[in-house]
């Protein structure tokens, strides 16, 4: 009888043998693609991909992989093909839903981007929720939909006030609707929270200065020179104070 159920256990072990090293040689050539994808010899990790998938052709991560590089080459429908069998296998990864919802909107599928990024709310354990009302009020607002879009981006930046993408989008929505007092307090709010950032207080300088609200635009445009001279918004506060006829 021991004998039998040593014989047993041997013949799993073999059978199953195979299978281990195939899995470890897929996951060596994954994780080499994955390194050669974020370095300059990234064309290398396509074929790193492939080999992956000769030993596991049911790795999802993969053909997410293989996605994330015919993105970054604007090559849609490549990165398309691929991210759908990700999605195949896998078919709650929100990550992976992300990522055909940029496709989609890449290749102008607008409203099919937002139904994929409304996918993505449901999911409690996304980590970047704000990027994701980001993205859905951008695509409403290239959709023409102002009023949709600003909704998405209030709830990114009350989700995360430091996202500074979406104080900007509402600013220019604020702007364009002829809501000045929005948009200038929308991007006071956006320096407030987020003091270091120069790019915000040149914004609110430039709006300042074409309030005609002068004071202000120079204790901007002058906080900005002293703490950051070297800086490029430095040299453009300089440009607008030297056109008040401050600097020379």
């Amino acid at each position: 009888m021991k004998k039998i159920i040593s014989f047993f256990l041997i013949a799993i072990f073999v059978s199953c043998a195979p299978r281990v090293d195939k899995l470890k040689l897929s996951e060596s050539h994954y994780k080499l693609g994955l390194a050669y994808l974020t370095s300059e010899n990234d064309f290398r990790a396509l074929k790193e991909f492939e080999e992956a998938l000769k030993y596991n052709p049911k790795d999802d991560r993969v053909y997410y992989a293989i996605s994330t590089f015919y993105l970054k080459k604007n090559i849609f429908s490549k990165a398309e093909e691929n991210i759908l069998k990700a999605l195949n296998i896998a078919p709650n990864n929100s990550e992976y839903i992300n990522t055909y919802a940029s496709i989609l909107a890449a290749k102008g599928k607008t409203e099919e981007a937002i139904s994929q990024w409304m996918r993505i709310l449901q999911d409690p354990t996304y980590p970047n929720i704000p990027m994701v009302y980001y993205n859905i009020g951008y695509a409403y607002f290239t959709l023409g939909q102002l009023k949709e879009a600003s909704i998405f981006f209030q709830k990114s930046v009350k989700m995360n006030r430091f996202f500074t993408a979406s104080y900007l989008m509402l600013y220019d929505i604020y702007m364009k609707t002829d809501q000045v007092e929005k948009a200038e307090a929308i991007l006071e709010k956006s320096v407030e929270y987020n003091p270091a950032n120069n790019s915000l207080k040149l914004k609110l300088g430039e709006h300042y200065y074409n309030q005609k609200k002068y004071n202000k635009a120079v204790e901007i445009f002058e906080e900005i020179i002293i703490k950051t001279p070297n800086s490029p918004e430095a040299k453009k506060a300089s440009k607008y104070l030297n056109s008040l006829g401050i600097y020379k």
